[in-house]
C-alpha cells in the first residue's frame, strides 16, 4: 500500500494532532528508539541483506540502521547524529570509523577514536588517554562509564550560572 505523506509530513502532521495516513514508525531516530547492534545483525541476516553495522554508541552497544534499511521498514525518522556521542564517551567522533567486534565477537565498524584493552578475565576498558572511560564485563552487553571528570574538583572550581 502506498502512503500518501512522505516521513517529515507525517511526522509534522501527528505533533499537530493532525489525522495522518498510517502510525509514524521511528526506528532508530534516537538513542531512545535505536536498535541494539546485535538485534541489527539479526535482521539483516534474516532479511538476507547483507550490509557493514557501524557501532555509532559503544556504550550501548546501539547500530547506525541505514538508509535503506529504514527506506524497507518504512522509516519516518533520521537521526541527526553528534559529531561526538554524548553518553559519556564525546571523545570518540564519529568521522572516522575502522574495523571492530560486537559483544558476540560478529564484525563491525567502530568509531576510529576507539581503543580498548582486554583484561585477564574478558572484561573490555574503553581507553580514554590512558585511562580508563568505560568497562564492560564479560557477561553484560553493555558498558558502565568509569570516567569521573568532577572527580578532583572543589568547591572553588565549580561556578554558579
Amino acid at each position: 500500500m502506498q502512503s500518501s505523506l512522505t516521513g517529515r509530513e507525517r511526522i509534522n502532521r501527528a505533533l499537530r494532532r493532525q489525522a495522518v495516513d498510517r502510525v509514524a514508525i521511528d526506528f532508530g531516530g534516537s538513542r531512545v528508539t535505536g536498535i541494539a547492534a546485535i538485534a541489527y545483525r539479526n535482521l539483516l541476516g534474516k532479511m538476507g541483506r547483507p550490509e557493514d553495522i557501524r557501532l555509532y554508541d559503544i556504550k550501548q552497544q546501539l547500530a547506525d540502521p541505514s538508509l535503506a534499511m529504514m527506506d524497507l521498514l518504512g522509516g519516518d525518522v533520521v537521526q541527526l547524529q553528534r559529531l561526538g556521542p554524548t553518553t559519556g564517551m564525546p571523545f570518540l567522533k564519529l568521522d572516522d570509523w575502522k574495523a571492530g567486534q560486537l559483544t558476540d565477537g560478529s564484525p563491525c565498524l567502530v568509531p576510529g577514536g576507539y581503543e580498548n584493552r582486554i583484561l585477564k578475565d574478558g572484561t573490555i576498558e574503553v581507553l580514554h588517554e590512558g585511562s580508563i572511560a568505560a568497562r564492560r564485563t564479560p557477561h553484560s552487553l553493555y558498558f558502565d562509564v568509569c570516567a569521573t571528570p568532577l572527580a578532583g574538583a572543589g568547591c572553588q572550581g565549580i561556578h554558579p550560572l
